[in-house]
Parts: structure tokens; C-alpha cells; sequence
């Protein structure tokens, strides 16, 4: 994504911009990690980049180089908020906000799940997953199926056929 965000205009780009987009990835928090992968490597905080003043560089290349920087740097936020702002789009376009009260009957998937205290099942299934059920409480509650070593143990309803193997 941060690549794409430095060289989507200019794909060509792309080998002169790498390794400020390694920079930008690696300073970056990450959940996952509680922290940057720059502290994780080198078990300090990454480096600030200082701002840039037009002219406040000796050298020309590098005022010229600096200058780039900051270009890209605007084009690269420019990228990122375009992109923010049609995951939002595309997010709020398909999410309804649904409101369950502790005790309400919902549907999994079109089966009722009433957990019994020994269920291998978790309790907590994803809001999507979830649908209101309307309608008088459900007087029949279908007991959840055995479980062994976190298998169900199937029964068959009828032996059809039997045959015994000796061994050595």
C-alpha cells in the first residue's frame, strides 16, 4: 500500500521511492507488534525527519533533493487520505448498525444456538454473523451434538453392514 501510495502517479518511480516507502512501513505503528518494526529491530524509536526549509541547505543538490522529498511526501498523504476516504465510502456504503440486548434471540447462520454450560463453542460470534430473531421465544431447543477431543461424535442411525478382519 505505501508503495503504491509513492508511485501511483509514476509508476516508474517505483525503484527511486523504495526505500522511503521501507521507511515509511517501518516507522509506522503496528498493532500487531504494539510498536514500529524499527523498534522491534533496533529496540529504539525511529528517527524524526526534520522539516525541510526552502534554501535553509548550502548545497544545491541537496536543497534540490529535499525539496523532492517533500513533494512526495505531499503526494504520498494526498494518496493515502483518497484512499482512507473511499475504504470509508465502501465501508458505510454495505455496514447497517445493528444493537443487540443482552438475552436477545438471534440467528447464526439460520440456527438458534442456546449454549449449554458445557459447550466447546465460544460465546461471542461476530456482529455479521448475527441476525435478530423475531417472533415468540423458541419453545424446542435442540441439544448441541457430543463432543470428543473437540470432534463430534457421530452416531449412525442404522448398522447396514458388518464384517470382521482377523489379524496375525
Amino acid at each position: 500500500m505505501y508503495l503504491r501510495c509513492f508511485v501511483g502517479d509514476s509508476p516508474k518511480r517505483c525503484v527511486r521511492w523504495l526505500a522511503w516507502a521501507e521507511f515509511c512501513y517501518n516507522t509506522s505503528y503496528h498493532r500487531a507488534l504494539g510498536t514500529t518494526p524499527f523498534k522491534v529491530i533496533y529496540g529504539r524509536d525511529p528517527p524524526w525527519l526534520l522539516s525541510y526549509e526552502p534554501g535553509s541547505s548550502k548545497v544545491t543538490t541537496m536543497d534540490q533533493a529535499l525539496a523532492k522529498r517533500d513533494t512526495m511526501l505531499s503526494q504520498v498523504r494526498t494518496h493515502l487520505q483518497a484512499a482512507q476516504k473511499a475504504m470509508k465510502l465502501s465501508y458505510d456504503k454495505n455496514h447497517l448498525e445493528v444493537v443487540f440486548s443482552p438475552r436477545d434471540y438471534v440467528w447464526l447462520f439460520a440456527y438458534h444456538l442456546q449454549l449449554p454450560p458445557d459447550a466447546k463453542l465460544h460465546n461471542i460470534f461476530h456482529i455479521s454473523q448475527l441476525k435478530g430473531f423475531n417472533g415468540d421465544s423458541p419453545l424446542l431447543h435442540t441439544p448441541l451434538p457430543s463432543l470428543q477431543e473437540g470432534r463430534v461424535l457421530s452416531t449412525p442411525a442404522q448398522v447396514l453392514q458388518a464384517r470382521r478382519i482377523q489379524g496375525d
